[in-house]
């Protein structure tokens, strides 16, 4: 599992988040125009509804050329653009190369965790931190060690376990512009 967004309200702004996109266009490894690398799967932990922040998608923005716009220039319908609502239990699968996050504000008392699990094409590889060990790499099954390949630290290495100090926000890994 890597990332997700867990927005929780902590003043009384209540502002709504700019949007992302998780690649770099010229990096998106478009093999014909429309392959996405990877597609992401995320989680509803707990029903969505206007009230909690749910997400931003944008529909039809992952082959877009265009810079993505400031809050004060989208235009209403991207604002009003919303994975909700949805009930706990269901999972988001989505292209991360269509703009999204920028959360709506979360109104409620609750945290809103929409944690991720990211799949990738075969000819893609994306910088992965070692985060597995090299015991439990020789428990895997006969599959396992070849889709865990990049991931596994040998004795001695750093091993990232993938916490962050900020959970609320977006990996550095994952973050197309710098956050305001």
């Amino acid at each position: 599992m890597q990332g997700g967004s867990f927005p929780v309200q902590v003043d009384d702004t209540h502002e709504m988040g700019i949007l992302n996109e998780n690649t770099v266009k010229d990096l998106s490894c478009n093999c014909n125009g429309t392959a996405a690398a990877v597609i992401q799967c995320n989680f509803l932990m707990v029903d969505f509804d206007m009230l909690n922040g749910p997400t931003r998608q944008i529909p039809g923005t992952q082959h877009s050329h265009e810079n993505i716009p400031d809050l004060d220039e989208e235009p209403e319908w991207m604002k009003l653009s919303t994975v909700c609502p949805a009930p706990a239990g269901r999972m988001c699968i989505r292209d991360p190369r269509a703009w999204h996050g920028g959360g709506t504000p979360n109104l409620s008392n609750e945290v809103r965790a929409f944690p991720n699990m990211k799949y990738y094409a075969p000819w893609f590889k994306e910088p992965m931190p070692l985060s597995m060990p090299r015991k439990i790499y020789h428990g895997l099954s006969q599959h396992g060690p070849w889709i865990s390949r990049y991931i596994v630290a040998d004795q001695g290495e750093e091993i990232d376990t993938g916490f962050r100090k900020n959970p609320g926000g977006t990996p550095l890994t994952s973050k197309s512009r710098p956050s305001p």
